[in-house]
């Protein structure tokens, strides 16, 4: 065994294995105060001086670069590890802030309150490992695997996780606030109630990602790849999301209020719940969905489709349905104060009991519909079909009929107090002369 001191406190051990004119093997262990702090396997050649420094050029370790495992070492902060592997559990709850385990194996390891803060893990496998708690505050870990990897509440604030793999992962709680993402594989991953302040997602593919109740303030999703994704709860209510796609997503009692969500492909997007109120959503198919518990208040619907889609609890006040298609659509009993329907088609549209107070419905064929126990008062109803139409009793204070066809329309005992009925045909209509209404002959 030969020994030579590089330092007071730095002391080299090498027992070598064979020795000889061309290359030996050696087992060298270096420790510090008493303590090993690193060994490991090499082959040297013929030029090893042992007088403080070893020179030569070749010192690589036994099987082609294969991990060394350093359990025995004194695991301390900024000690040298890269390319060591352990055993299980050896790393818990360690600090090993500062060190360089760039290439090292952890895959599999239980991590969880290691403190690895600081630390070079690039190039690292920590693949399956357990996160719980692990800090891996300004750590670097540029292109390291962290697939499959899981825990809870990993602190990733000021990490580089350049070209990391945190596919598939499972990181609920993660604070990931000032990391660097540039490259990040972030597919598949759980992301549930993590931290993602100010990040920049622009671009990115979250296929099949969940960010369920995430804090996204700042964060940016322009151009973001969302196919699948879970995002419940989530508040994307100040989101530019132009190029976003949403195909597939989750977004349950999501808050999208104001988003400007035209011309985007909802296919098997779940809204259920959503707040859509002052949404943009014209020209979508939104056929068949599940809007129960949605808000749509003031949303702008032009043109969209909802065909068949459910509104159970659905709240449309204020909507803008111009030119929607309606088709078949159950909306007795319905709150749809304020709302704007003209030229939707209302084929086969129930409105039996509907409040429509102050609601736009002009130019709308509305003969045939039971109206019964319908509001409409102060109703604009300019150049509508009510033909033969039972509103009699009704409120229809203030009630805008100009240009409308209310030929043989009941208004026996109806309020029409304000009611204008400018160039509207009256012919045969029951229970005239009609007392409050003004600009028609009827009217007294």
């Amino acid at each position: 065994m030969g020994r030579f001191t590089k330092t007071p406190y730095l002391v080299l051990f090498i027992l070598l294995g064979a020795i000889g004119v061309g290359t030996a093997s050696a087992l060298i262990t270096i420790t510090f105060e008493g303590f090993a702090v690193f060994k490991e396997n090499v082959q040297m050649d013929k030029d090893l001086h042992v007088d403080g420094e070893i020179t030569g050029p070749t010192i690589d370790r036994l099987g082609g670069g294969a991990p060394v495992d350093c359990s025995e070492t004194n695991l301390i902060p900024d000690a040298d590890l890269h390319g060591c592997s352990f055993d299980s559990g050896a790393l818990t709850g360690k600090d090993l802030h500062g060190a360089n385990l760039s290439g090292a194996d952890l895959s599999g390891q239980d991590l969880t309150d290691t403190n690895l803060s600081g630390a070079d893990l690039r190039g690292a496998n920590i693949s399956g490992a357990t996160l719980t708690r692990t800090n891996f505050m300004n750590a670097d870990l540029t292109s390291a695997d962290l697939i499959l990897a899981s825990g809870s509440d990993t602190i990733f604030t000021g990490a580089v996780l350049t070209n990391a793999e945190l596919n598939d992962t499972t990181l609920t709680g993660a604070d990931f606030t000032g990391a660097t993402i540039t490259g990040t594989i972030l597919t598949g991953a759980d992301l549930t109630g993590a931290t993602l302040t100010d990040l920049d997602l622009s671009g990115k593919n979250l296929t099949g990602t969940t960010l369920t109740d995430a804090i996204i303030t700042g964060t940016i999703l322009s151009d973001t790849i969302l196919l699948d994704a879970t995002l419940i709860g989530l508040d994307l209510s100040d989101k530019d999301l132009t190029g976003t796609i949403l195909t597939g997503a989750d977004l349950t009692d999501a808050t999208l209020t104001g988003l400007d969500l035209s011309g985007k492909d909802l296919s098997g997007t779940i809204l259920t719940g959503a707040d859509l109120t002052d949404a943009t959503l014209t020209g979508l198919d939104l056929s068949g969905k599940d809007l129960t518990g949605t808000t749509l208040t003031g949303a702008n619907l032009t043109g969209a489709d909802l065909t068949g889609t459910i509104l159970t609890g659905t709240i449309l006040t204020g909507a803008n349905l111009t030119g929607a298609t309606l088709t078949g659509l159950d909306l007795s009993g319905k709150d749809l104060t304020g709302t704007t329907l003209t030229g939707a088609n209302l084929t086969d549209t129930i409105l039996t009991g509907a409040d429509l107070t102050n609601a736009t419905l002009t130019g709308l064929d509305l003969t045939g519909k039971d109206l019964t126990g319908t509001i409409l008062t102060g109703a604009n109803l300019t150049g509508t079909s009510l033909i033969e139409l039972d509103l009699s009793s009704k409120d229809l204070t203030g009630t805008v009929f100009i240009m409308s066809d209310l030929f043989d329309t009941d208004l026996t005992g109806a309020i029409l107090t304000g009611a204008d009925f400018l160039d509207s045909n009256l012919d045969e209509a029951i229970g005239a002369p009609f007392e409050g209404c003004i600009n028609h002959a009827s009217c007294t």
